[in-house]
């Protein structure tokens, strides 16, 4: 069955969102409890793809034996009947692993379905007084975890950080350059719109989601008076969309989870690009976001695909060479790229490793529990990345200091 995607005005916000239903047209019990009370959260993309990966779970197991016969067996906690469901699905997990060129999607699936499973069972199971189920549940969970480690994760491809090589970025440098004879876009307010996205992304390593949720206010300024005299320190907050502001676009961005709005410190460059664009080059609309189309609409996430897609048709072929081996030239490589630089800044200026990683997690939004940070922790040991995050990175930014001295400096005081 297709996953629903309920989308009413006529219906409260909490009520809208994909939701997971049979063949005959009814909600999934415990599919609905887990992401309305479990995962309450969840950015709706997210959300759609957990119903996607369960849909084609209980598909299998409703084929193989009955209608609803999974949320009976969790309902009551028939553990044996669950791991028979869980081992037999792991195995079409496996043969389908066979036949795809990456293993990640079904790695995927198979993570979103234990989570599924454990986390609605830790939710029941204290209820229980009884502690043979207290038994069995735990030997579930051993089996699965056995599972886990010698069957599935066996076969997939390890995960790793799709950072961009240092000649790449020092080629994008110029490419985004509002100034360059090298910049392919064609109007001034284009190039100014996608320096300020290029940079957006390079300094503060945001997510292209969050990047579209920005608005005209985002950016933010305070005086105060310190040490050194009065001084101003600058931020950008970024906010879930407020659902007062009507989206014109087809697919609504969002935050990944309720740790991805936070506050993340601005520097002066790309405070003034900001400012640029926002006094000078920015199309008149009657949206707060702060990226628009030449139409005055909000910016699409096929707009921002289609301007790197463009900057990537201006590399030169070295820098082509250089991404051949499969890391994509995107919004997220360039996440990649700020936080495996970011990681070494923290470290060069003493703090361990451990320390780090936490400063990481809260930049970059990430949940207590993301592994993500020690992804980018192992990147930057890598020698193949160590030019990025040496003086490369560090040149980009003293370019991009050069090109603020000429013409954004006067721009900002128009």
């Amino acid at each position: 069955m297709p996953t629903i995607v309920i989308n009413s005005p006529h219906l409260p916000n909490h009520l809208l969102g994909a939701l997971s239903a049979d063949t005959d047209g009814v909600p999934r019990y415990w599919i609905i409890v887990w992401l309305d009370s479990l995962k309450p959260k969840l950015a709706k993309s997210t959300r759609r793809r957990y119903c996607r990966h369960l849909n084609t779970f209980y598909d299998y197991s409703e084929e193989l034996y009955g209608r609803r016969t999974f949320d009976r067996a969790i309902s009551d906690l028939d553990f044996d009947q669950i791991e028979t469901i869980l081992s037999g699905y792991l195995y079409r997990l496996r043969n389908l692993q066979k036949h795809e060129s990456s293993g990640n999607h079904a790695h995927d699936i198979w993570n979103t379905c234990t989570a599924f499973l454990f986390d609605l069972l830790n939710y029941l199971v204290p209820q229980s007084y009884d502690n043979k189920v207290g038994e069995l549940f735990e030997r579930l969970k051993h089996r699965v975890n056995l599972y886990d480690q010698l069957t599935l994760s066996a076969h997939a491809r390890p995960t790793s950080a799709k950072v961009l090589p240092a000649a790449v970025l020092t080629e994008l440098c110029e490419i985004f350059n509002p100034n360059s004879s090298s910049n392919p876009f064609r109007t001034e307010k284009q190039r100014w719109r996608n320096y300020l996205i290029f940079h957006l992304l390079t300094s503060l390593g945001v997510r292209r989601s969050e990047l579209l949720l920005l608005t005209t206010t985002s950016v933010k300024q305070d005086t105060f008076y310190g040490s050194n005299g009065c001084q101003t320190k600058t931020w950008i907050s970024i906010e879930p969309p407020n659902v007062k502001i009507r989206d014109p676009r087809h697919t609504e961005p969002s935050l990944k989870t309720s740790f991805s709005a936070r506050n993340i410190p601005v520097n002066s460059e790309l405070t003034a690009i900001h400012d640029t664009y926002l006094r000078n080059f920015r199309t008149r609309s009657p949206y707060p976001y702060l990226l628009t189309s030449r139409n005055g609409l909000p910016l699409s996430t096929a707009r921002v695909n289609s301007v790197f897609a463009r900057a990537k048709e201006n590399l030169s072929n070295n820098a082509l060479n250089c991404i051949a081996n499969g890391t994509p030239l995107s919004p997220h490589a360039l996440r990649h790229t700020a936080a495996v630089y970011r990681i070494r800044k923290h470290i060069d200026q003493g703090d361990s490793l451990e320390i780090a990683v936490e400063k990481l997690r809260v930049f970059f939004g990430w949940a207590p529990t993301s592994q993500m940070p020690r992804l980018y922790a192992r990147a930057y040991f890598e020698s193949s990345h160590q030019d990025v995050w040496s003086e490369n990175f560090d040149r980009f930014i003293h370019g991009l200091r050069l090109t603020l001295g000429g013409r954004s400096h006067e721009q900002t005081r128009v």
